[in-house]
């Protein structure tokens, strides 16, 4: 199997778990800022995806200019489970494309990450990865938090 087979096999995973506990969730659940302070659900969701989009566009065009203040300026507008799946599951999709148009060969080629930190292309898919699994984490602990004690996608 090679490299990119696998982290995409990898992504394939995070975003099936993903979706079990975009399932389990009520729109209620993703629109709550905890504490009145937090950001909620609907937002580190649809950032996630986001990410995962502006990351895939980077290993598409290293040389793309983002605006990522711009493209994060649009998370209020995600007010839903549904609308924060969309984000994310279009993200998952461009990431996935992207990974699977960059060869073992590629993974050490150098660029700029989204947030401006130099990176590599390897380094870039498994951040973005990493990102979505923390926001995922997040989403779990505010369904404990809930009462929600259940491991949906078991």
């Amino acid at each position: 199997m090679k490299t990119n087979e696998m982290l995409n096999n990898f992504l394939m995973e995070v975003q099936h778990l993903a979706n079990k506990d975009f399932d389990a969730s009520s729109d209620e659940l993703f629109c709550e800022c905890p504490g009145g302070k937090a950001r909620p659900a609907s937002s580190y969701i649809a950032e996630a995806g986001l990410l995962n989009s502006a990351s895939a566009e980077k290993l598409r065009n290293p040389s793309a200019e983002l605006d990522m203040g711009a493209t994060f300026a649009t998370l209020g507008n995600y007010n839903s489970v549904q609308a924060s799946r969309e984000a994310f599951n279009k993200g998952v999709q461009d990431l996935s494309e992207a990974i699977m148009a960059t060869s073992d060969d590629d993974l050490n080629t150098e660029l700029s990450a989204p947030w401006g930190m130099p990176t590599t292309k390897g380094k870039l898919i498994l951040h973005s990865i990493a990102h979505s699994m923390y926001h995922l984490g997040q989403l779990n602990q505010m369904q404990l938090i809930k009462g929600d004690e259940e491991v949906h996608w078991m």
